[in-house]
């Protein structure tokens, strides 16, 4: 077995090492990850917290391989705590894990390009005082208008991160659907939704000092004016899972801070 390993930060080194001495005590080659992947590597594991894992997935421009996430920031929703390392060497060598699947976000500007996002697309303004006008339709039927912050197009991976904050409602895993969630809507009446994954969210949005266009927190556009399409894509990610425990970890790790 051939594992590729990712960190972002400093503090992750010491873990990262560690669980590269596990892997050697198994029997596993492991590298890491710098510019491209390795021939014949089975899976690759991020050590970090959240943060790491959406750069790793951009990073490897959406691989077909295994994603294992541990846990080394503080949050760490997305990812796993795992203390015994050669324990985790051991399930990853006899395959004792689950695959699960996460679908992608589709983003689509008016170039016709296609941008993919793992966790959420956000709308928001470039500065701290010009409000941003945005304009919300779903399969051509208008829903809102509205002046505000922006706007977030979450997947269930994704609607624990940026939607939450503002208000969003966090979808288990299990459910397949795109949340859209306004960032401080000045309007009484503009209010998160959820809609199938089949549909077809427009997004219209101007700022007359500029707004920004981000994909899992990355910068990817800015302007004063911006059109995007957003559903969800028929590309998925399989992220290794070790257990099954949504909403232990959901108050563990957002209901206690």
């Amino acid at each position: 077995m051939k594992i590729a390993y990712w960190y972002k930060k400093h503090n992750a080194v010491p873990l990262a090492d560690a669980m590269v001495d596990a892997f050697n005590r198994a029997g596993i080659d492991s590298y890491l990850l710098e510019d491209e992947l390795q021939d014949d590597t089975d899976l690759v594991v991020s050590v970090g917290g959240d943060g790491t894992v959406l750069s790793l997935v951009h990073k490897l421009a959406f691989a077909h391989l295994p994603v294992l996430a541990i846990n080394g920031g503080s949050t760490g929703f997305l990812t796993q705590d795992y203390g015994d390392l050669d324990q985790l060497a051991s399930r990853l060598l006899d395959g004792d894990y689950t695959l699960v699947p996460k679908r992608l976000l589709g983003v689509y500007p008016e170039d016709g390009e296609e941008w993919l996002a793992l966790g959420d697309v956000a709308i928001c303004r470039k500065d701290a005082v010009t409000a941003v006008s945005v304009d919300v339709s779903v399969d051509g039927e208008h829903v809102f208008a509205f002046r505000g912050d922006g706007v977030v197009v979450a997947t269930p991976l994704g609607s624990t991160g940026y939607s939450l904050s503002a208000g969003g409602v966090p979808m288990a895993p299990s459910v397949d659907a795109l949340a859209v969630t306004p960032l401080a809507p000045h309007s009484l009446c503009v209010r998160p939704f959820v809609v199938s994954p089949d549909a077809c969210i427009r997004l219209e949005a101007s700022a007359r000092d500029g707004l920004c266009v981000a994909l899992d927190g990355k910068v990817v556009l800015t302007g004063s004016d911006v059109r995007l399409n957003v559903s969800a894509s028929d590309k998925w990610l399989q992220m290794i899972q070790f257990d099954n425990k949504y909403f232990e970890k959901l108050t563990d790790k957002l209901a206690t801070w």
